[in-house]
């Protein structure tokens, strides 16, 4: 009987470790997908001229966005994977302000998987509605403003959670895995990266769309579905315990400001 005892325990525990080897491999893949991005923002930041009308490049002001950002998301990754291996401390009681009292939160798994799933839509969607029309310069030239947006956002987005370090709500849940009460993702729960991302997408994208000069009824009606889904995706990370609402209400703010703010720095005057 002992014997049965130990060799669980054995299961359980290289269960456990690969969990967290696989969390860590992780790293390096996101990190890698993300620096392809701020290449390719970079190389076409370089060439202004070779671009289309819809907005408008100057290399200083779109070198210094993207090798800043390049700089600040290389510090942030850094940390975050520096500290991966770690335990989480024990999280106190959070404070909890206006709408975060509304809600009880357990974690459930089935609306999280769902709102990865729509993060994974929300990105595909903007290419798809403009049927990925590649040779078209000014829909490079928007594709290029609308990675700048999208590259800062994760910075910033990433810089709060390091700053904050609020506890997730399923982390006071009765029915929350060990393996993830214990890791590291745990403790980001300020704010929310999934808001922040899907609503700068959608509004640059909104934004984007006039400038190529779609026509306005088509505009109306992809502009409605990107918010739709972006709101969708920060709902359903309260519902599964992921986040309090104010974690997604401050994403949404933070991703549609950066989105606004670089579309002003680009746009025609």
């Amino acid at each position: 009987m002992e014997n049965g005892i130990s060799s669980k325990r054995n299961i359980d525990a290289g269960f456990s470790g690969s969990k967290k080897n696989t969390a860590v491999r992780t790293g390096p893949l996101n990190l890698s997908v993300k620096m392809t991005l701020i290449i390719f923002v970079i190389y076409s930041a370089t060439l202004r001229q070779s671009f289309g009308q819809a907005y408008q490049f100057r290399r200083g002001v779109d070198l210094g966005i993207s090798l800043s950002g390049a700089a600040v998301q290389g510090g942030m990754q850094y940390l975050m994977f520096r500290d991966r291996n770690k335990p989480v401390p024990a999280a106190g009681r959070e404070i909890q302000l206006g709408p975060d009292r509304w809600f009880h939160y357990h974690w459930r798994s089935q609306p999280a998987r769902i709102s990865d799933m729509l993060m994974a839509v929300q990105f595909a969607f903007p290419l798809i509605a403009t049927n990925l029309n590649v040779k078209d310069r000014n829909w490079m030239n928007c594709a290029m403003v609308c990675s700048e947006s999208l590259l800062w956002t994760v910075n910033l987005t990433q810089g709060v959670k390091l700053l904050k370090l609020r506890s997730r709500p399923f982390v006071y849940g009765p029915n929350t895995p060990n393996h993830m009460m214990s890791g590291i993702d745990a403790r980001y729960s300020f704010l929310s990266g999934h808001s922040s991302t899907s609503f700068c997408l959608a509004t640059a994208f909104s934004l984007a769309m006039k400038q190529m000069n779609i026509p306005a009824q088509r505009r109306t009606i992809l502009s409605a579905t990107a918010f739709i889904g972006a709101g969708s995706i920060a709902a359903l990370r309260v519902v599964a315990g992921k986040h309090y609402p104010t974690d997604v209400l401050a994403g949404m703010v933070l991703g549609c400001g950066v989105a606004l703010l670089n579309h002003h720095i680009h746009v025609r005057h």
